[in-house]
């Protein structure tokens, strides 16, 4: 599609959230939430808002490459709608959220609208037509699952991926291919982390120990995790 008015993808500042190679951890937390015989983690927390998502023009040579050595594209993978479920972040844009998918329904993350897609066999594409313009993708799997579309936007479904840290900064470690691995202060193996399949993708457990926890994640930005015991974990980078 080129550089034309584009409707996968809106061509807004990206928001406060760094993108970039994520290490396991730093020196710079000596605590470690669950380990003082306290219940350490999560809430309640509403999702944001959505508001109108408006078209606009964006460069087809827009980078399309991954941001993390822990990420690597396997090529396009055969489609299946349940494959597609969850909330998707615009790469091309800042990793904002843009849209959630069920089924064969996108649902516009800020207006809350919806459209419907359907898959090509012959060509193994997704195709969805918005405002009148067809825009296809191809599913690539790897340590993300990506939608490249044919006007040069990546969506990245969000599986929790990045450096994640207790209010007040207090950094805690990286969350990759569904596991927590702790800042290497904690000397503790990493966790399980588990997103809700089911709309609106919102709830999370992790497996701490012996003890389950559960949170609701807001993906902001900045992406947020509302513990059940009140604890708030932020997104500082994605990758």
């Amino acid at each position: 599609m080129g550089a034309v008015t584009s409707t996968c993808c809106k061509g807004q500042a990206p928001p406060d959230v760094k993108v970039v190679p994520a290490p396991i951890g730093d020196e710079s937390t000596p605590d470690m939430p669950g380990f003082d015989g306290e219940d350490a983690l999560s809430g309640q927390h509403d999702p944001q808002e959505q508001h109108s998502c408006s078209s606009a023009d964006i460069d087809s040579s827009m980078d399309s490459g991954d941001h993390s050595g822990h990420t690597s594209a396997r090529g396009p993978s055969k489609i299946d709608a349940g494959q597609l479920r969850g909330l998707w972040l615009d790469k091309s844009n800042g990793h904002k959220p843009i849209c959630r998918i069920k089924d064969h329904k996108i649902t516009w993350y800020e207006s809350g609208n919806s459209s419907t897609f359907t898959i090509v066999e012959a060509t193994n594409k997704l195709a969805v037509t918005i405002d009148g313009k067809q825009c296809t993708a191809s599913l690539v799997r790897g340590s993300l699952t990506q939608l490249t579309w044919s006007d040069g936007c990546v969506w990245v479904l969000d599986e929790l991926q990045g450096q994640w840290a207790k209010t007040g900064n207090k950094h805690l470690g990286a969350v990759r291919d569904g596991q927590m691995y702790w800042d290497s202060k904690f000397e503790h193996p990493p966790s399980r982390l588990t997103l809700s399949r089911e709309w609106p993708f919102n709830k999370v457990k992790m497996q701490l120990g012996d003890k389950s926890h559960t949170s609701t994640f807001n993906p902001g930005p900045p992406g947020e995790l509302k513990w059940d015991d009140g604890e708030i974990w932020l997104r500082s980078t994605i990758f």
